[in-house]
Order: structure tokens, then C-alpha cells, then sequence
């Protein structure tokens, strides 16, 4: 079950945690390494065993890879509690106090190691995780410093001062990491107050795009749509179609069975059409019973078949079952992308050719080119 957990793709913001266990722990390598380089050196000038130095090096420097192993191989997530920060700085606590006993003259440095090791890993924290570690650290520092105090080994140092710099360490943990989960907390809250915006906003900006009746894009979106299009065009040279289509006697649908019947109506079409058209085809309402339709990569033969397929899409629907008597069919007119156009150009290309194919009868489809320009005669004497 775990491993079948594992085996599926992390989401961005669990992959996002796991690099930051992975960041937060190249920190506590790399202050171990550094640590570890400070006792070698006591080590050196004789005022520490050489086998302490190493032993320190290989326990905490090991400790630190094999807890980077975890997260670098997300071995953690196989687990219920995938962070093992608390488990990481418990770890290091244990490490820094046991080498008290050991050398006891450097009390203070593994104390002030701990301290920032553990405060560091701790800011990630909830408020109850927080106080299982302060605690600990309390208690395991206050039971080192009193095991160690006749031998601390520092002069006018008494069991006063020993047990003021105990409280003062873990008062100084407790305020920092309680500032940084504080921060922290601010920091979850705006970028979650940021993340509802963004949502509001494109959430807007989609009923800004979209018309409210049919659920298609609106005439703004279908100019803003032409107008990428042309762009695309000039770029690729690829062409595309745009098509206008308009409901037969729509008018005459409202004052017979009612505007309501003349909302589903057009709910319909546009179902059918969206449900009807490709992917990266584009459909909008652009007016009353109007919609639009842009076809890229489409030469003007197959964007006329494309409104051929619709055509029948829309006279194949159960009209009686909306209202007794009803037929829906449309007119359109539909151009091909030209050299110097604009979407104001091509939308009323389109226009034109619609128009026409209501002069014609309705219920057909009229296609329109730009004409080409006139060239001179060419002599070829």
C-alpha cells in the first residue's frame, strides 16, 4: 500500500516539501562538517581527545546523510509522517549532549550547537511539535549540564550559574523558534490569502470571457481570440477559418413559445457545437443569435465541411422535445485568414457572407475570400 503511495507522482506542493527537507538538511550537514572541522582542531592543540573528534564526525555527519538518504530517495514517504524534522533534531540533540560527557571542558560549544541545529530544524514545526522538542531539549540540557557540572571546568562557573545559562538557552530556543513559527504561520495565511485571490481573479476573469446564458466566450474573448489567431497566422503561415452563424427566424422562436424556450434553445446549439468541435477549435456567442467560430490550421474546403457536420449536428437534435413544432436550423458565413487582415476585417467578411446566405433562403453556408489583387498583364513577347 505504501509503496504503491510512493510509486505515483508527487503533486508540486508535496514536491515542494520534500525539496525543502532536502535544503533543510544540507544545512545541518553542512554545520556538522563545520563543527566536526572546530573539534579536529581542539583535537590538534590537545585539548581533545582525537578518537572524541572522530567519533563526533562520524556520528553526526552519518546522521545528517542518512537522514538527506530519506528525502533524496523519498523513502520517507512510504511512511504515515513523512517529516521527520522532529526526528532530525532529536537525533542531534542526543548527539550534542552525549559528547558533553565526553568532553565536558566544551560544554558551551555543543550547547550552542544544539541550539541553532535544533532551532533551525524546529521553525517548520507546528505549535505542538514545537513543544514536544523545547521540551526536550529543556530537560536533556538541564540533566547534561547537572551530570557534567563538577566537571565543566571552567573557573568562578557555580551550580547558580550553570542552571541561569540552562534557562537562559532554553528561554532564547523557545523565543526564537516561536518568532519564526510565528512568521512562518503569517507567511502559510498570506500565501494562501494570495492563492484565493489568484482564484478570484481567474475565476473573473473566466465570467469576464464567457457569456452567462450559453456558457461559451463572449464577443470580447471571440476578437481577442481572432486577433492571437491572425498573429499565429502571420508567424506560421498557417491559415484558419472564421465562421459566423446565425439561428434561422430565432425571433419568431421567442414570440412563439416564449423567451424561455428561446434560452434553451440557444443553450442547445451551443452544446452541441462545443461537444461537436475540436479541442483547439474556438466557439462564442457574439450577439443575440450569433455565434462565432474560429478553426485553426484550417484551409477554408474543411472549414466549410466542419459547418456541413454541425448543420447536421443541430437538425438531428429533439426540437418537439423542447416545445411541439420546433425546428432550429442556421445560417453561416464563413471566410479564410487574407494577408493585411484585422479581426474587425475578417469578422465582417464573415458578415458579409452571411448576409447573403440569408438572402439566398437561409439554412446554408456561404463561404468568402478576400479577392485577390488585380496584376498587370504580363507581356510575353
Amino acid at each position: 500500500m505504501h509503496e504503491e503511495q510512493v510509486s505515483k507522482p508527487l503533486n508540486a506542493i508535496e514536491r515542494e516539501r520534500q525539496a525543502n527537507r532536502i535544503r533543510v538538511t544540507h544545512i545541518v550537514l553542512l554545520f556538522a562538517m563545520l563543527q566536526s572541522a572546530t573539534l579536529n582542531l581542539f583535537a590538534v592543540s590537545g585539548s581533545l581527545l582525537p578518537w572524541v573528534a572522530v567519533a563526533f564526525m562520524l556520528l553526526s555527519v552519518g546522521s545528517a546523510v542518512a537522514f538527506w538518504a530519506l528525502y533524496k530517495f523519498d523513502i520517507n514517504l512510504r511512511w504515515e509522517h513523512k517529516d521527520l524534522s522532529i526526528h532530525q533534531c532529536l537525533v542531534v540533540l542526543v548527539i550534542q549532549f552525549g559528547f558533553i560527557f565526553l568532553a565536558p571542558k566544551l560544554t558551551i560549544l555543543f550547547l550552542l550547537a544544539a541550539l541553532v541545529v535544533f532551532a533551525y530544524g524546529m521553525v517548520q514545526l507546528d505549535y505542538y511539535h514545537f513543544t514536544v522538542g523545547w521540551l526536550s531539549y529543556t530537560a536533556i540540557s538541564g540533566i547534561a549540564l547537572w551530570l557534567v557540572r563538577s566537571r565543566f571546568d571552567y573557573p568562578g562557573i557555580s551550580t547558580l550559574q550553570i542552571a541561569m545559562l540552562w534557562a537562559f538557552l532554553s528561554l532564547i530556543l523557545a523565543a526564537f523558534v516561536l518568532a519564526r513559527t510565528q512568521s512562518n504561520r503569517l507567511s502559510s495565511q498570506l500565501s494562501a490569502a494570495r492563492e484565493e485571490v489568484a482564484a478570484l481573479l481567474a475565476k473573473l476573469d473566466a465570467v469576464g470571457r464567457h457569456d452567462m446564458l450559453t456558457g461559451a466566450l463572449n464577443r470580447r474573448a471571440m476578437i481577442e481570440t481572432l486577433d492571437s489567431e491572425l498573429l499565429r497566422a502571420k508567424r506560421t503561415g498557417h491559415p484558419f477559418c472564421f465562421a459566423i452563424i446565425d439561428l434561422d427566424h430565432f425571433r419568431l422562436v421567442n414570440e412563439t413559445y416564449g423567451n424561455g424556450v428561446g434560452d434553451v434553445v440557444l443553450k442547445t446549439v451551443s452544446e452541441v457545437s462545443l461537444k461537436l468541435l475540436r479541442a483547439l477549435d474556438r466557439f462564442g456567442r457574439i450577439g443575440g443569435e450569433e455565434f462565432g467560430i474560429v478553426l485553426p490550421a484550417t484551409w477554408l474546403d474543411h472549414g466549410v465541411i466542419a459547418l456541413n457536420r454541425l448543420t447536421k449536428a443541430v437538425g438531428e437534435c429533439d426540437w418537439e422535445k423542447i416545445a411541439p413544432g420546433l425546428n432550429v436550423t442556421f445560417s453561416a458565413g464563413i471566410t479564410t485568414n487574407a494577408v493585411n487582415d484585422t479581426s474587425e476585417i475578417i469578422i465582417k467578411r464573415a458578415d458579409e457572407a452571411l448576409t447573403k446566405a440569408k438572402q439566398e433562403g437561409r439554412n446554408r453556408i456561404v463561404q468568402a475570400e478576400e479577392e485577390l489583387p488585380d496584376m498587370p498583364p504580363i507581356d510575353i513577347d
